[in-house]
């Protein structure tokens, strides 16, 4: 089993989000990823695009993606692990 995520890049987690179908909208609240098939809503704090995600809310989102059955926890470990490691293109 993966060791899992801590904190986490906006950029990687909304990417992986978008991959299993969740749309994005932000607002000045709050950014919201909606996956409508399954009617889950992750809601994370505006801040989180610039500055990254905390590791609770990294937490959140793992659980709720495994709670819905859209991607297991140890999958989502490996992708944001995956992804946090690939260079950035600026």
């Amino acid at each position: 089993m993966p060791e899992p995520v801590k904190a986490a890049e906006y950029r990687v987690v909304a990417s992986v989000l978008e991959s299993i179908g969740f749309s994005e909208t932000k607002t000045d609240s709050h950014v919201s990823f909606l996956h409508e098939a399954s009617d889950t809503c992750i809601l994370l704090p505006p801040s989180s695009v610039d500055s990254g995600i905390s590791e609770t809310d990294v937490a959140s989102v793992r659980r709720h993606l495994d709670e819905k059955k859209l991607m297991s926890a140890d999958d989502f470990n490996q992708r944001i692990a995956s992804a946090s490691s690939m260079p950035t293109s600026r």
